[in-house]
């Protein structure tokens, strides 16, 4: 979690508080995140799910012969 904010010139109850509230915001911003994270990482895998279903569907009832390759730009070489 790392170092609370703080020095040894404050008092040791003021200290404790510093402390604890650090220690308390970061566990609440780690909740807060992972609370946004996680449904959103479950979506994400919902709509790939879906999309590979999908694009596996078109290419099973694909009724036009596969593309020839390009040649990105370039000339190809006779072999």
């Amino acid at each position: 979690m790392g170092v609370a904010p703080g020095s040894d010139a404050r008092p040791a109850q003021l200290r404790a508080a510093v402390v604890e509230g650090s220690g308390r915001a970061f566990m609440n911003g780690l909740h807060a995140a992972s609370v946004v994270t996680g449904p959103l990482c479950v979506a994400g895998g919902v709509l790939a799910a879906v999309g590979i279903r999908k694009s596996a569907r078109r290419r099973l009832t694909a009724t036009d012969p596969p593309a020839a390759p390009r040649s990105r730009g370039r000339p190809l070489r006779p072999a």
